[in-house]
């Protein structure tokens, strides 16, 4: 089996993580093999309080479930935050409860284009049969 080749991002370079994060951080790595670029968790903080992360679901004393999308890894994580704490990332085979929609309104995201490039674009959720 061979070894992947791990790319070390200056930026790291004399950073640390505070240890009220370090549980966020060991669930990301055991449930996704995720370990976060420099940003991108003060990124997903700002995407929730933006209100750019989609709710998945509440749950009790003021803690929701969001689905956050990483750009470095273009990946789609669960995690679980108590207002802007992020408290630990929940499984990808999360099942979202019953009932519940990914909230209808105004969203952003990126396209990839034939070319290899990128644009950010702007679309809207909307409910099956509401005028658009």
């Amino acid at each position: 089996m061979g070894t992947i080749p791990i790319r070390f991002d200056e930026r790291w370079n004399g950073a640390s993580i505070p240890i009220e994060h370090w549980h966020f951080h060991r669930r990301l790595f055991s449930r996704y093999g995720i370990v976060l670029e420099p940003g991108e968790f003060s990124g997903i903080i700002k995407d929730i309080k933006k209100k750019r992360a989609d709710l998945v679901q509440r749950k009790r004393l003021g803690a929701a479930v969001y689905l956050v999308h990483l750009r470095s890894s273009d990946a789609l994580v669960y995690v679980l935050a108590l207002g802007s704490r992020l408290l630990t990332a929940y499984p990808p085979q999360f099942e979202k409860p019953k009932g519940s929609k990914i909230k209808v309104g105004q969203r952003t995201g990126i396209l990839d284009l034939p070319d290899g490039s990128q644009v950010r674009v702007r679309f809207r959720i909307t409910r099956s049969g509401e005028d658009r």
